[in-house]
């Protein structure tokens, strides 16, 4: 009996392990848009969240002033930030409950973390303390006024702790200026800045290259980056340069299709390059044209229509997410949302559009910051004072049909009943896009900003109408599914 137990946890500790790896091959998509390269001349991040489970999100606005900092951090990491003497942030805070590295953070301040999971070959990390995972994103969040104090803050708790998990990219972004700091298991990382004039596309493998840490102004992380990787057998100088992404990621993630083919397919659709999916694809690139946010939105609703790749077959009507190519867009994607930074010194951090679910399948909606009133009434399962207590309890049932996008969720998975056929998803998209031009707008950008110099009252108004009128949509074409 003892030995059935035995061979029973083994099962399901390998089952667990396998799912684990599974969802690190295939979660998330990140575009990253310097300055110089948008149509708006601002920094913008495009993001689409993959998790795998009937999971609840929520939208909360973290307001450090009514709380204690124990409440928002553990000890350990309020301890080692202190000699960085740095400000709490109230914080914009999108969950996805029970998940330890889904949510993303706006702050007050105009300071965005977001992240992908990117597997590292590391097997021996060294970690103090348990090491450092899901409140990672949180303490550069609370605490960071720019990217360059987000950057000290990870740099500070890599070397306290060590990262806790195989290995991760986070997106750092503010008005200047975007970094990816690719993450390994253990105290080893690599950090790159976006050039101003180029766009960067991220799958769920590293892809920064060739390093100068000697070159700040681009370039950050460990110092013994090559000799551990000489120390390990990974790299010889033999080998040539030494590249990052191909001596620390792990092989089965840098070498998959689930990655390639969708790093590729922003590279394509965004520039006028035109690589093999398969080959070595550039970290950033110059755009075709100046990135437009209804770009960003098109690609993150993308499932390689119009390529050798797009596996729809139209005639027996199929699912968008149910083919042998994992597509942008996907059966697992939680939420998405394009974040065009502002000046924070203007009252607003930035214009943030969210989308709920599938994006192909429902509107990028603007979200106010700095009014919780909305986000309760469209985007809360509970209060954020709880959501700080309860994030990784297990869901109740009520707490998910509370969430109406979950509907969405629900039908999808009921294939015998109901299925987002190929036909009924492109008749969606043309109704939302039409949707989102006629109530949004490119030119929304230059309005808000107008407004903002006449009163910050009335231009959060505005926005908060903006975002009634949508979600008020959204829930409509919700419950047209069903029909």
């Amino acid at each position: 009996m003892p030995d059935k137990k035995i061979n029973f946890l083994l099962v399901v500790t390998v089952f667990l392990i396998f799912i684990s790896f599974r969802w690190s091959l295939d979660a998330c998509y990140t575009i990253c848009v310097g300055k110089s390269a948008s149509a708006s001349g601002r920094v913008i991040v495009a993001h689409n969240e993959d998790d795998y489970g009937n999971l609840p999100v929520n939208l909360y606005l973290l307001k450090t002033a009514e709380v204690e900092p124990n409440d928002l951090l553990p000890e350990k990491i309020l301890r080692v930030l202190q000699p960085l003497n740095l400000k709490l942030q109230d914080t914009l805070w999108i969950e996805v409950r029970t998940m330890d590295f889904a949510d993303s953070y706006l702050n007050q301040s105009g300071v965005l973390i977001t992240s992908n999971a990117c597997p590292s070959k590391e097997d021996l990390p060294e970690l103090s303390d348990g090491g450092v995972g899901y409140y990672l994103r949180r303490a550069v969040a609370l605490f960071s006024s720019n990217a360059q104090d987000a950057l000290r803050i990870i740099e500070t708790l890599i070397s306290s702790f060590g990262y806790n998990s195989s290995g991760r990219t986070y997106t750092i972004a503010d008005q200047n200026e975007i970094w990816l700091v690719h993450l390994v298991n253990g105290k080893r990382w690599v950090a790159r800045r976006v050039p101003d004039d180029q766009v960067v596309v991220l799958a769920n493998r590293y892809i920064i290259d060739e390093i100068c840490l000697k070159e700040k102004e681009n370039f950050r992380g460990s110092s013994d980056l090559v000799a551990y990787a000489l120390r390990r057998g990974w790299y010889s100088k033999k080998k040539g340069l030494f590249n990052f992404a191909e001596v620390y990621g792990q092989p089965e993630s840098q070498q998959s299709a689930k990655n390639y083919l969708r790093q590729w397919q922003g590279v394509t659709a965004l520039s006028d390059l035109n690589p093999e999916p398969q080959s070595r694809l550039p970290f950033s690139f110059k755009p075709k044209k100046k990135i437009s946010v209804r770009d960003l939105t098109a690609l993150l609703r993308n499932h390689y229509e119009n390529t050798d790749y797009y596996l729809v077959d139209k005639e027996r009507n199929d699912s968008v997410h149910f083919t042998n190519n994992r597509t942008i867009c996907y059966d697992t994607t939680k939420y998405s949302f394009v974040a065009e930074m502002l000046d924070a010194q203007s009252g607003l951090p930035a214009i943030f559009y969210l989308a709920l679910g599938f994006p192909c399948q429902t509107i990028y909606n603007i979200i106010a910051f700095d009014q919780n009133e909305p986000l309760e009434t469209f985007y809360q399962t509970e209060s954020w004072k709880q959501a700080l207590k309860n994030h990784f309890q297990k869901s109740e049932e009520d707490l998910l049909l509370k969430q109406e996008w979950n509907f969405m969720k629900i039908l999808n998975r009921n294939l015998n009943n109901f299925r987002f056929s190929s036909q009924k998803t492109e008749q969606f998209k043309r109704a939302i896009t039409s949707f989102e031009d006629n109530l949004f707008g490119d030119q929304i950008i230059n309005r808000i900003e107008h407004y903002l110099k006449i009163d910050k009252t009335m231009t959060l108004r505005y926005l908060i109408n903006l975002m009634e009128r949508g979600e008020r949509w959204r829930l409509l074409t919700l419950k047209e599914l069903n029909e």
